[in-house]
């Protein structure tokens, strides 16, 4: 004869919900294909956080393939069926999560979907491992040198063009590279290099990064590099790189312990474990603060040489954008606008630069001139945020807080702030909240009149403390 039970309430709700003791647990699913931030949605994925990448590649100079095998180490932040990493181009030859084989799939040009053979729960550690081939995509963040060289630079997206990534600033891991070069290649990377190791005709380099980096502050060169190691006076290690034909860059990278020093006494201790610099030749000229040795990149015959403003705007990025990153990209002039500003101290301090009487002609250039004025420095909208203006305007909103806040509300916050924040993220508007406490003033309506406003300021805006020609 069948017996029969009847299931009480709580059993009910536990079979329906998949829980264990009456405890409701959330059905797993996948991760998003999305960070969260509002310009760019897409970028980054959900799901987990990365805590380490460890990536090794084979590069051959001479083919231009690539071949690498990338363990990420992360942990859940749900409980998840499946997630996605960012990569752009190659083939993807294998995926295991926990060592164990996993299915994947492409979603878009960067979207790499992996399903794991069984599920994850939410706060369980879990790797994986990819291995991939192929030419890095053009349309990416991977430059080729006629010589076969490459580099790897770009902002927001950049990682994505050598390894499976999670590319978004919201999530910081280390990092350690280990790239294969035929003899006679260097490779310049995050961090320090830990070992160099030769075996039949090839060269091997291990760099690694300590200090949580996110994934388009990462970067790779390589090249015939000369090389120019110096040293702190606290004994920090600097490396720096020149390519061929970059060599006329080496005087002013010989300043990059003065220009670190400087900073210093302005944001306070150095948040990284080393510094340098890389100088390539490329299709454009600029700079990006790769995390502890920033890329100057030079357009291919041009002449041009870069200069310490130069130096002291992309290092003052290692406290402001790289240590401290943006949580929004819509915050840009938390980084950009401070370190515009760094360039005028610095000319202060070692050119005599008189500030005030510089931010009054510039003011008064173009008082009547309403495009000056028309970008917003806060929130100007997904492919605006790098527009000029936070680094024209930018500085002029920064003197205009410090003659709002007076120099020692000023600079107790400038040299707070990126401590307070360290390996970290952060807004404009806790930057805004942290100059009102050492200020204590309401700066509310200055903030809407400088950073998101399209017209030029009100003048007590616009003339705080002793401005006013």
């Amino acid at each position: 004869m069948m017996t029969r039970k009847v299931l009480g309430t709580t059993a009910i709700v536990a079979l329906l919900l998949g829980t264990t003791n009456g405890i409701a647990t959330a059905a797993p699913v996948y991760g998003s294909a999305g960070a969260g931030d509002a310009y760019y949605p897409e970028d980054g994925n959900g799901g987990y956080q990365v805590d380490d990448y460890d990536i090794s590649i084979d590069y051959d100079p001479a083919s231009h393939q690539l071949k690498g095998v990338a363990k990420i180490s992360a942990t859940t932040t749900q409980a998840l069926k499946g997630f996605n990493l960012d990569l752009l181009g190659f083939t993807v030859d294998s995926v295991r999560v926990d060592s164990r084989d996993a299915s994947h799939r492409r979603e878009s040009a960067h979207e790499l979907v992996v399903r794991p053979a069984g599920s994850l729960r939410k706060g369980q550690k879990f790797t994986v491992e990819v291995a991939y081939h192929g030419v890095p995509d053009p349309a990416g963040a991977w430059f080729l040198r006629p010589s076969g060289g490459a580099y790897a630079v770009g902002e927001r997206q950049a990682a994505s063009s050598w390894f499976p990534v999670n590319e978004t600033p919201r999530d910081k891991a280390t990092f350690t590279l280990r790239a294969t070069v035929p003899a006679g290649w260097s490779v310049l990377s995050n961090g320090v290099r830990e070992n160099v190791l030769n075996t039949a005709g090839k060269t091997t380099y291990t760099w690694r990064e300590r200090t949580p980096i996110t994934g388009y502050l990462t970067t790779i060169a390589i090249d015939r590099f000369t090389l120019l190691t110096q040293r702190r006076s606290n004994g920090m290690p600097l490396v720096s790189a020149f390519a061929p034909g970059t060599e006329g860059n080496i005087p002013v990278e010989k300043r990059l312990p003065e220009i670190l020093d400087f900073e210093e006494s302005l944001f306070g201790a150095y948040p990284i474990d080393t510094g340098g610099g890389v100088y390539e030749f490329g299709p454009f000229t600029g700079a990006l603060e790769a995390q502890g040795r920033s890329v100057y990149i030079i357009a291919q015959g041009s002449g041009t040489v870069a200069n310490a403003r130069n130096l002291v705007h992309e290092n003052a990025h290692q406290w402001w954008g790289d240590s401290v990153s943006l949580w929004n990209w819509s915050d840009l002039c938390l980084k950009e606008c401070v370190a515009a500003y760094t360039e005028d101290l610095w000319s202060a301090q070692k050119e005599g630069l008189d500030l005030d009487r510089n931010y009054r002609e510039t003011v008064s250039k173009n008082l009547t001139n309403p495009t000056f004025w028309s970008a917003k420095l806060h929130d100007g909208g997904p492919d605006s945020e790098m527009a000029n203006a936070v680094y024209y305007r930018g500085p002029l909103f920064m003197h205009a807080l410090r003659r709002q806040v007076g120099d020692r509300a000023f600079f107790a916050a400038l040299k707070a702030f990126p401590q307070a924040h360290r390996d970290s993220n952060a807004t404009l508007q806790q930057f805004i909240a942290s100059m009102e406490c050492y200020s204590a003033q309401d700066l509310s309506a200055f903030t809407r009149a400088w950073l998101d406003s399209t017209t030029i300021p009100a003048d007590r805006y616009l003339w705080p403390g002793n401005l006013k020609p």
